[in-house]
């Protein structure tokens, strides 16, 4: 390596004088990679860098079928709700409504009108398609 400037030698000195708790929130702040810097090297993790890395936890098949009956239940008792919005209603994925929403239409306990982003979901398959009609004309 050629001989450094002025600059860069009094820029080196002062990483070198630096504490180790001072470079790494440094390099924690630069680079953004304070997953790979080890918990033993690093200050203790904050209360809400905490709660992000809490686990999740499998859900139990009684928290699935109170899902299924609300979800039921929210559906039956509508005009017509698509998936997202039904995900927002019960604060759940949509992925894991979803799964509930094809569970119940294989059953025939809801219907489904309409393909896609136009999909509508309702008690009978009347109301489903109406809804998704007015969901393609730009209707609520």
């Amino acid at each position: 390596m050629s001989k450094p400037n002025v600059f860069v030698q009094e820029l080196i000195n002062l990483v070198r004088s630096l504490p180790d708790d001072a470079l790494l929130d440094l390099v924690r702040h630069r680079l953004d990679v304070a997953q790979m810097i080890p918990q033993s090297a690093s200050k203790q993790y904050s209360p809400a860098r905490k709660a992000r890395l809490k686990r999740r936890t499998r859900a139990t098949s009684a928290d699935r079928e109170q899902l299924v009956s609300l979800i039921e239940r929210l559906v039956k008792g509508s005009r017509g709700l698509s998936s997202t919005q039904i995900a927002k209603m019960v604060k759940a994925a949509t992925p894991r409504v979803q799964s509930v929403l094809r569970e119940l239409k294989h059953d025939k306990r809801i219907f489904q009108g309409g393909d896609r982003r136009f999909a509508r979901y309702a008690g009978d398959a009347e109301t489903a398609q109406a809804a998704s009609r007015n969901a393609k004309h730009g209707q609520p």
